[in-house]
């Protein structure tokens, strides 16, 4: 499942990528005053965002559930969303999953990271297009928390 999820994820940036580039290099060329030269495609990478917390923060008055609660969801990002926003991509790797059921939590690991399912609207409000989800906390609620999270992202 892990390849499946980086394989999206590289098709989705190669998608973008090959969408802006042919449309600066195949363009009708009989456009007036139009400078092919200064065509750029900016994409901007983060690192990881750990868009969740572990079960036993979530009612901790610290814990990024209250801060998400007491802020609103764009909170996170607020200081660098003009910068996201005026990219033509912006890709992070997810560290967390989006889901409601906490029952699947896996036993072996130490730290699960879990956001309900309308947290992936920070996403949105941060003018994040893109994720990458095939790391180490992809799993940390099993099969379910992964698809819950694929279908919170699309």
């Amino acid at each position: 499942m892990r390849k499946k999820f980086h394989a999206l994820a590289w098709f989705t940036i190669f998608a973008v990528l090959f969408t802006c580039f042919s449309q600066a290099c195949f363009a009708d060329e009989t456009e007036a005053g139009r400078d092919d030269s200064n065509i750029h495609i900016i994409i901007t990478f983060l690192g990881d965002c750990t868009l969740g917390a572990v079960e036993s923060d979530y009612e901790s008055p610290r814990s990024f559930i209250a801060y998400a609660e007491n802020n609103g969801l764009g909170y996170f990002f607020s200081e660098v969303q003009s910068v996201l926003a005026n990219d033509d991509l912006t890709v992070a790797n997810l560290e967390s999953v989006f889901s409601d059921d906490s029952s699947t939590q896996a036993r072996n690991k130490t730290y699960c990271f879990r956001a309900p399912v309308s947290y992936a609207e920070m996403l949105n409000l941060a003018s994040i297009e893109a994720v990458s989800f095939g790391n180490n906390h992809s799993m940390d609620y099993g099969v379910s928390g992964a698809l819950s999270t694929v279908a919170a992202l699309e």
